[in-house]
């Protein structure tokens, strides 16, 4: 030890230690090499495992101008074993040493870690948190997995109950280059969780993502198994902390926690695998620092939880090229330390492979947040954000892509790919030039202020009419709270011809739905509907296509495998038509987020079958993933059969009377609405609004082109009004569907 206390250069010379005072020597990489510094009057002989001499370094070289290399803490016997990754010896005490050297040397520099395996059997501290202290750890690139075939130094710990590193009171350090494989990966992959597999455990509660056979308090709310944790000793010392540190003579304080806050902190070329956290930004009882984290070009997979943000004062944490794989949840704030991580930074080029949540935020602002160009498959579902905060603002998707082949029988279809809350509250999620593909039939979303900017929905095939009717109303499958409208919604998908039943070619935007004739109707997610022959038209979108009942109310109720069967005990036929249920339409329960397809009517009885919110169970039997009640809370109905006229559509009123006259376009055209319009349609009468004619008057029984009339069933309350613009109309359902009542249907 200097006269400071500080440790000095050490280099192992026989595999013994000595301190050098100056001495030339030879260093090269794999072969053996000679020299003969001296020490005082006492000469000894250095022996390096590495290579044959390439050039000549002093000690001064070495001491002043170069990194701390890590092989010069490690006796040379074990050193080929190292970098073979056979090495079955304890590392820990040696890098320990290194880093103290660069840390706490006289002279300040990084270490150099050689590529291989090293074995530790307690926490590597990049700093002890005493002071303020910058410190470079790095190695020659991660090393996927441990391959032996791959460069890079992995560091393997045979505990899970602390940090392999942990990073304290740091200011601006850098830990690049290296790899921290755990023994959670071997678990995973046993079980198959997450990725597109069939699972063999429920994947998809968090919990089992637990390994018994690792230490009890693996997933700890302060002192989580963590590949590298940054603060993990600051605050006051938990119920359940990590274990006590060992101090060494040069650290500043012996005490074990209420240690400094780190700022800065760099993780860059990175891998890690098999850890409960990948990495733990603050997972003490305290609440600074933390901030301007950032990781760059990190691959984390085959963990619980990836990236852990547990404090309030971690803003402008950024991700940038970050790769996850075989995670329960890529990013989250509400599980370690405060439970109240923010994240408020850029999160650029994030690539997902099998995840069961992209974000598992809770109800303190983990944003503002954004993120650009994020791609992700096997996935399945977007994640949580609980918004109940006044704090909340906003999370913006930007350029992204979602294909949620983690959906399965098994696994289940979830009630929502982004939930949290109730309706979300003044929390806004946008959707910005995004794509989502390879869901089972809907897509929900449960904010209210979800929106939807130029984004492409591209919803499974469907072979059922009433699917098809279904289909078209969702854009694809978009479902948001309470079947409602967006206030922004650009949303593109393929739709259906509800004549031909043939799929359409091309995508179409629903910013202005041109689409919305007989032959397709209009979809929920629109701004604004124009006729389709009509440049420039734009009409409001119509209020009148949606409904709500109790459960309560109904006369029964039954949910048999996915097939819904509900009973009224009183419901006229233009309600029927005008809110629903009938086939096609769309039921959504506001209790569990289930969303049903009604595939048959029967006078008042109703069925529909289920579309998300389900699994098999272990007798492959359909059920629930969220309890389904009966009886408590509301059904929601959105009607999928209401459309537009192809053409301006006008025509003349008058009290008493049944019959609309002079149908035509201003100019006079006629000759078109003989085939978009049905008999037995409905006009769509917006009661509250605009009762140009009473509901019950509304229904079509007849259509004469030539003459230029449509006949209603009744004259009852049509008032008089001269070139009356026909904006809407309601479909005829298609036929009914049975579908079995199995619990396997």
């Amino acid at each position: 030890m200097s006269d400071l206390g500080k440790p000095s250069r050490r280099y192992f010379l026989q595999g013994l230690h000595a301190t050098f005072t100056s001495a030339t020597f030879l260093h090269g990489e794999g072969r053996t090499a000679e020299a003969t510094p001296t020490f005082g009057s006492t000469a000894y002989q250095f022996v390096s495992v590495l290579a044959a001499p390439t050039y000549i370094r002093t000690v001064q070289d070495r001491l002043y101008k170069d990194r701390v290399h890590l092989f010069d803490f490690i006796a040379s016997s074990d050193q080929a074993a190292i970098m073979n990754k056979t090495s079955t010896h304890d590392h820990a005490n040696e890098i320990q040493s290194a880093i103290d050297e660069i840390l706490y040397g006289e002279i300040r520099n990084k270490l150099y870690m050689p590529g291989g395996l090293y074995n530790i059997t307690k926490t590597i501290h990049l700093g002890y948190g005493d002071s303020f202290r910058s410190g470079v750890v790095e190695g020659d690139g991660y090393a996927y997995g441990s391959s032996a075939n791959i460069n890079g130094p992995v560091i393997k710990p045979s505990f899970s109950n602390a940090p392999a590193l942990n990073i304290q009171g740091a200011r601006g350090s850098v830990v690049r280059g290296v790899s921290f494989v755990g023994p959670l990966s071997t678990y995973i992959e046993c079980n198959r969780m997450g990725g597109s597999e069939i699972p063999l455990i429920d994947d998809t509660n968090h919990d089992n993502w637990n390994d018994p056979a690792l230490h009890i308090r693996q997933d700890a709310r302060y002192a989580p198994f963590a590949a590298i944790s940054i603060d993990g000793y600051s605050g006051v010392r938990p119920a359940i902390h990590y274990p006590d540190v060992a101090y060494p003579p040069h650290a500043v304080s012996s005490a074990q926690y209420r240690k400094h806050f780190s700022s800065d902190v760099l993780i860059e070329n990175v891998y890690i695998s098999g850890f409960t956290v990948g990495i733990a930004n603050q997972p003490c009882d305290d609440d600074g620092n933390g901030d301007f984290t950032h990781l760059s070009r990190v691959f984390i997979e085959k963990c619980k939880w990836g990236v852990s943000v547990g404090n309030t004062q971690a803003r402008n944490t950024g991700l940038d090229n970050v790769k996850f794989s075989r995670v329960y949840a890529c990013i989250t704030n509400q599980r370690h330390g405060r439970q109240k991580g923010k994240f408020g930074g850029a999160i650029s080029n994030m690539s997902v492979f099998g995840a069961i949540n992209l974000v598992d935020f809770g109800s303190f602002y983990p944003q503002p947040i954004v993120f650009t160009n994020l791609y992700a498959e096997s996935l399945w579902k977007i994640g949580t954000s609980d918004a109940k905060s006044s704090n909340e603002t906003s999370l913006i998707w930007v350029g992204c892509e979602f294909s949620f082949g983690g959906q399965n029988d098994t696994r289940g279809y979830p009630g929502y790919v982004m939930d949290g809350g109730v309706s979300g509250g003044t929390y806004n999620v946008k959707f910005d030039g995004c794509s989502f593909h390879n869901y089972k039939s809907v897509a929900a979303f449960v904010h209210a202020g979800t929106v939807f900017e130029g984004c492409d929905f591209r919803g499974p095939s469907r072979s059922e009419e009433f699917e098809k009717f279904a289909h078209n109303l969702l854009t694809g499958g978009v479902v948001k709270f309470g079947l409602s409208r967006a206030t922004r919604a650009r949303v593109k998908s393929r739709h259906y011809d509800l004549s031909t039943g043939a799929l359409s070619v091309t995508p179409q935007e629903t910013s202005v739905v041109r689409y919305g004739s007989r032959k397709g109707c209009i979809p929920i997610m629109c701004e604004a509907v124009g006729a389709a022959m009509e440049d420039g038209d734009r009409m409001d979108p119509p209020t009148l296509a949606r409904g709500i009942f109790a459960k309560s109310d109904l006369a029964s109720c039954s949910l048999s495998g996915r097939t819904l069967t509900i009973s009224f005990s009183f419901r006229t036929d233009h309600v029927f038509m005008e809110q629903g249920p009938l086939p096609g339409d769309v039921i959504w329960d506001d209790a569990s987020g289930s969303i049903f397809f009604v595939s048959s009517r029967n006078s008042l009885d109703v069925t529909a079958i289920l579309q998300n919110n389900y699994k098999r169970d272990e007798v492959e039997v359909w059920k629930p993933i969220t309890a389904f009640s009966t009886s408590e809370g509301n059904f929601y109905i959105a009607n999928s059969r209401v459309y537009t006229t192809p053409f301006y559509l006008r025509g003349d009123l008058s009290s008493g009377r049944a019959v609309i006259v002079n149908c035509a376009r201003d100019d006079g055209y006629t000759d078109w609405f003989d085939s978009e319009i049905g008999i037995h349609d409905w006009l769509l009468v917006e009661a509250t609004r605009d009762r140009f004619v009473a509901p019950t008057s509304s229904r079509i029984v007849g259509i004469d082109q030539s003459a230029g009339t449509i006949t209603l069933n009744s004259s009852v309350g049509v008032r008089t009004q001269a070139r009356r613009r026909l904006n809407y109309f309601i479909r005829q359902p298609p036929a009914n569907v049975l579908i079995a009542r199995s619990g396997r249907s």
